[in-house]
Parts: structure tokens; C-alpha cells; sequence
């Protein structure tokens, strides 16, 4: 027994699942301070997730003690994103993170459209029977490359303006390269369909070009967010990382 509840392992334990509250933020704490070595992200987003009016942070309580976590995010319109899946590591294996699974699955589907996404590890085999049992369907496999920035500024790299916005959805839309990204733009550890809002986020925060742009047949674009992401044992600069690279077929073989 710990604080009041069975850790007995092997048997389900069936747990209240429910919008979270400000009151929960100890025990959340709690959870995470054992997930990474202590660096888990979610403490940092935790006050904007209690925040979100238009997704839901759920949390699963038992004999008034938390012991898990997810979060439903609306990532654009028709696009949401199931996120933050914690359990307390005392508690694994007992069908909590099936029950807050199922909890989120069930508000989406009173409150949302489009189409629902996740991301897992390889490793989790337990996270891909789960997707399995309620109708996920892989889509594929990331994976992460890094390469060293080139020296010299490549002048075939021009900034996509707010008044391009057009053009550059226009070559997004139905391009077949989007098929090298299954079809997903990366928003950070989120992935969603292409969408207007979002370009034109990218787009004003100065982190979209075009390239080849010399004349008016430009020749692709692409779009990156910064990983400013820092933890205490292993301080570092911000990496750019590429959020969305369009090109036109002809230009594939460069790349692919």
C-alpha cells in the first residue's frame, strides 16, 4: 500500500478519470519527477494544458490520489493530437493509461472532428496494442538526422512573405512529395495535416523560404520550428528542425 492504494501488480485497477485541476498539480509532480530522469516536458507546459478551454487535460484518480495523465490538444481545426500519457511507474500495467486512453477517445468523439492522432516509441508495445484495440492505423516510422549548418548563406533561399501565403499553400496542397512525410507537417513531437493557420504561423514567425527562388518558378519551399528545449544535465543551443519540405517532383532526385 502507498498513500492509501494498492499497488498489487497483475490486477486492473479501476480508476475515476476526469478533468484535471490546479489541486492536482502535486501529485502530477509527482508522476513526472520519475519519467526521463526527472526532465519530463510536461511540468513545463502543465499551467498552459489546465489552461486550454478548447482540448481537454484528463487525469486518472483513484482514492483521491492521481496516478495518471493525458492531454487532448486541437492542434488546428479537424486535426487533434493525444499527448502527455503518464502513469505513476508504481502503477504500470494495471490499465490506467487504457482507461485515461479511452476517456479522451470518448470526449473527441462528442467533441471533435477530423481525424486523431498520437505518437509512441518503438518500445511501447503496450501503447501500440492499445492503438490497435480502438482503430489506430500506423502511419509510419520517424526518424531523427542531424547535420552540421553549412558555412556560407545559400542565396537560392529567399523568406516566404505573408503576401506568398497563397502560392505556398497552393504548392503544398496535393504536392505528391508530401508523401515523404506521410503526408504530416512537424510541429514539435505534434505531426498534423498541412494546414492554413498553421502556415501562416510558420510563415510569420520568419521560419519559411523558399528555395530556388532566383526566378518566379520557385522550386519548393520549407518550413522549420526551433527546439529550444534545454534540460539541466545537457544545456545546449536551439536546433532548427524542419517542420514541413515541399519540392516539385522534378526535383526530387536531389533530395531522395
Amino acid at each position: 500500500m502507498v498513500n492509501g492504494v494498492s499497488n498489487e501488480p497483475g490486477h486492473r485497477l479501476n480508476v475515476t478519470c476526469r478533468p484535471a485541476r490546479e489541486s492536482d498539480t502535486t501529485d502530477v509532480l509527482e508522476i513526472t519527477h520519475h519519467i526521463w530522469d526527472g526532465e519530463d516536458y510536461v511540468p513545463h507546459v502543465w499551467k498552459e494544458w489546465l489552461a486550454d478551454k478548447i482540448g481537454l487535460l484528463a487525469v486518472a484518480e483513484h482514492q483521491g490520489r492521481v496516478l495518471g495523465l493525458s492531454k487532448l490538444t486541437q492542434l488546428a481545426p479537424g486535426n487533434w493530437w493525444m499527448e502527455g500519457l503518464r502513469v505513476h511507474p508504481q502503477y504500470e500495467g494495471r490499465g490506467i493509461a487504457s482507461q485515461l486512453h479511452d476517456y479522451l477517445l470518448d470526449y473527441w468523439g462528442g467533441h471533435g472532428s477530423g481525424a486523431i492522432r498520437l505518437a509512441t516509441s518503438a518500445e511501447r508495445i503496450s501503447v501500440h496494442h492499445l492503438c490497435e484495440r480502438t482503430g489506430f492505423n500506423r502511419v509510419g516510422e520517424v526518424l531523427f538526422f542531424k547535420a552540421d549548418a553549412l558555412g556560407d548563406t545559400d542565396s537560392s533561399f529567399r523568406a516566404i512573405g505573408q503576401g506568398d501565403i497563397p502560392e505556398a499553400i497552393d504548392m503544398i496542397e496535393g504536392n505528391p512529395a508530401l508523401e515523404f512525410n506521410y503526408g504530416l507537417m512537424d510541429l514539435g513531437w505534434q505531426w498534423t495535416s498541412p494546414d492554413k493557420t498553421l502556415i501562416e504561423r510558420t510563415v510569420k514567425g520568419g521560419q519559411a523560404f523558399w528555395w530556388g527562388a532566383q526566378d518566379s518558378a520557385k522550386k519548393g519551399l520549407v518550413m522549420y520550428w526551433l527546439d529550444d528545449w534545454e534540460n539541466s544535465e545537457h544545456p545546449r543551443k536551439p536546433i532548427p528542425m524542419i517542420e514541413l519540405f515541399i519540392c516539385q517532383p522534378a526535383e526530387w532526385q536531389v533530395f531522395f
